[in-house]
């Protein structure tokens, strides 16, 4: 598998785990003695920090960052306090996916008279501050990610949901049957687009996968491959390229695929938002799709119609996405809906003009 380098940086904090001590189940009264301040400036700090004195709230913040604490029980205490206020993770407001994922969030949380505060993950160096923060101050009511995650964050979710905060996921199938979920058969619509290309005759098939939100492109791929199997047609790894979930990462892909282009007679591209790289490369270079390459792309964002040639691509109901995860979300919160949400979207085949059928040519 190639990887190719770009401008954007995967932020994370895969490496989370709750401190020893924690497992001592400490208190309030605990933190106010390593803190050396009483117990009553601890509990200002949690409910209302701005309240601190700076220096004292920064050394209470840093006992609680050393040991690990988490305040279960005044997190308990506060759960019918609600803010009406309601939070969504996105990878990246770069992309037009993740646009359209908002657009139908907001339009959801408008109509049910809530606040929709949106974070742009990608570029989040805090992420972990502001789940503590969530967990400490109680300014939100839920949570909606449709971000990177890995599982090794899942410690993280579950003290979120043992301390009353609602949460989401949306395309995050690595969660299925843990958490709630709001997605698409990211498999199965792979494997249909992979069985596509193959219906029109193409064999010789590139993947372009991407190195954000991974667990998700995984599964793609393996949709691919097993499609490619089913009808006994190999694939190496050299065949898939992963680069940045961006335009310029397509861009770099297309220009290494070049390198090899005897190679392929079609590429699946499983970002519409790294395709469009992909085509302007090839129309800066005299490559022409679909006559010298065919090429599919995944999601249907709103530039795929208007690109040159417009892009064949597997179409995915992007503000649904946001909008049921933000109206399950509220569900939850008003106990109207009870856990182990699972929703899975339909997804079908835009046909437009970027792949040929080559067994008409053959014949």
């Amino acid at each position: 598998m190639e990887m190719f380098p770009g401008n954007i940086t995967r932020k994370c904090y895969h490496n989370f785990k709750s401190n020893p001590m924690n497992e001592k189940n400490l208190s309030i009264k605990d933190i106010a003695k390593l803190s050396d301040v009483g117990i009553t400036t601890v509990s200002r700090y949690l409910n209302t920090p701005d309240l601190v004195k700076p220096y004292t709230r920064d050394k209470i913040k840093k006992v609680i960052e050393e040991v690990g604490y988490y305040p279960s029980g005044i997190a308990r205490g506060m759960r019918n306090r609600k803010t009406k206020n309601l939070v969504i993770f996105l990878e990246t407001i770069e992309s037009p996916f993740y646009i359209d994922v908002l657009f139908g969030a907001e339009q959801c949380a408008v109509e049910k008279g809530y606040n929709l505060f949106i974070f742009n993950y990608n570029k989040d160096k805090n992420k972990k501050e502001f789940c503590k923060d969530i967990l400490f101050n109680r300014n939100y009511d839920g949570v909606v990610f449709c971000c990177d995650i890995d599982k090794n964050d899942e410690i993280l979710f579950k003290r979120l949901l043992d301390n009353g905060i609602e949460i989401v996921f949306i395309n995050a199938e690595i969660f299925k049957d843990k958490f709630n979920l709001v997605s698409i058969n990211n498999y199965q619509a792979a494997f249909d687009g992979t069985q596509y290309l193959i219906n029109k005759g193409h064999q010789k098939i590139a993947l372009v996968s991407s190195n954000i939100t991974k667990f998700l492109f995984d599964i793609r791929i393996h949709g691919c491959r097993d499609a490619l199997k089913q009808n006994s047609i190999d694939i190496d790894d050299s065949s898939i390229y992963e680069t940045d979930l961006s335009i310029y990462g397509g861009y770099m892909a297309a220009q290494e695929i070049s390198k090899h282009l005897e190679k392929y007679t079609a590429i699946f591209c499983l970002s519409d938002f790294i395709a469009l790289g992909i085509i302007n490369y090839f129309n800066e270079n005299n490559i022409r799709v679909p006559d010298d390459i065919s090429l599919l792309g995944f999601d249907d964002i709103m530039f795929s119609k208007i690109t040159y040639p417009p892009l064949t691509t597997i179409h995915q109901k992007k503000k649904k996405l946001g909008y049921l995860a933000v109206e399950k979300l509220i569900g939850l919160l008003n106990k109207e809906l009870k856990g182990n949400i699972s929703i899975v979207l339909d997804t079908y085949l835009v046909e437009r003009k970027s792949v040929k059928d080559v067994k008409v040519v053959n014949n």
